[in-house]
């Protein structure tokens, strides 16, 4: 199973969820979801972005979702979300690097971001019955 990323643009107060829904609607590289009204699907050369919005109106934020299957793919997508962070006036912002993403830092978000992907994944630890419980 790919790893996967999580971004988010946001604003405080956001746009309307009705200028959110137009810009998803009219972008060319985005598709709206068949089961869920609040999910959409942009398409990158190296595989779709999972895009939900939040379910407040106004929307304070959208979270791009994506894998680490393509070394390329978080600074790709990463550029596209800005657009569409300026469009709609929101920041993008990444809990996991813990800056806000710019158009100045780019570079040292996509080197992040590959030696993210480098790293070996970390495994959950082995599920152990509690200290307490003596039988199976």
């Amino acid at each position: 199973m790919a790893r996967t990323y999580d971004l988010m643009l946001l604003a405080d107060p956001g746009p309307a969820r009705s200028a959110v829904l137009r810009a998803l609607q009219e972008a060319p590289d985005v598709r709206p979801d068949a089961e869920r009204p609040d999910r959409y699907w942009l398409q990158t050369p190296h595989g779709e972005v999972q895009i939900n919005i939040g379910s407040k109106d106004p929307v304070e934020s959208i979270h791009f979702l994506l894998s680490f299957s393509h070394p390329e793919l978080p600074e790709l997508v990463a550029r596209r979300v800005l657009s569409v962070g300026n469009d709609l006036g929101m920041r993008l912002d990444d809990v996991q690097w813990g800056h806000e993403v710019t158009p100045a830092n780019l570079p040292e978000f996509g080197r992040f971001c590959r030696e993210l992907a480098a790293r070996p994944p970390i495994e959950a630890p082995e599920t152990r019955r509690p200290w307490w419980r003596f039988w199976g």
